[in-house]
């Protein structure tokens, strides 16, 4: 393992934050914008995010669908993974980053995915359409 990825890092911000900071993400998994993506017998810290996704067509500035963005680390309370997932245009933090974080986080931590629910949603959902929208010529809608 190369060291700079197994060596502990210092940040200069004060560790009496820490506890809020880990608390609220553990509560965006448990009852937040990441509530649906729970895993049974893992406790996760996550944050859901969405980005917004601009592009010009013919000199104009033009919406696109959002990214979808999740960081998070599991178990809580002794962190085995830590991940971060950025979807391109993927829609909302917990639509497709999400999930896939809490699907990797299941297998890495257990071996195995025991939410074939999740799993099933990710493996027939495309962003294929939204990857076209800029290049159809059409109107088209955003995020939706």
């Amino acid at each position: 393992k190369e060291k700079e990825f197994t060596e502990k890092k210092h940040t200069t911000i004060d560790p009496v934050h820490f506890e809020a900071v880990v608390e609220g993400m553990h509560q965006v998994y448990r009852a937040g914008t990441a509530s649906a993506l729970q895993i049974p017998g893992i406790e996760i810290a996550g944050k859901t995010g969405t980005a917004e996704n601009f592009t010009k067509i013919n000199g104009k500035r033009v919406q696109l669908t959002d990214h979808s963005i999740f960081i998070a680390f599991a178990p809580v309370d002794d962190p085995k993974i830590a991940i971060a997932v950025f979807v391109e245009n993927g829609y909302w933090g917990g639509r497709y980053a999400g999930r896939i974080a809490g699907l990797m986080i299941e297998k890495y931590i257990k071996g195995e995915i025991t939410r074939k629910d999740m799993e099933n949603w990710i493996l027939t959902h495309s962003l294929e359409e939204e990857y076209a929208k800029p290049l159809s010529g059409e109107p088209f809608r955003i995020n939706q």
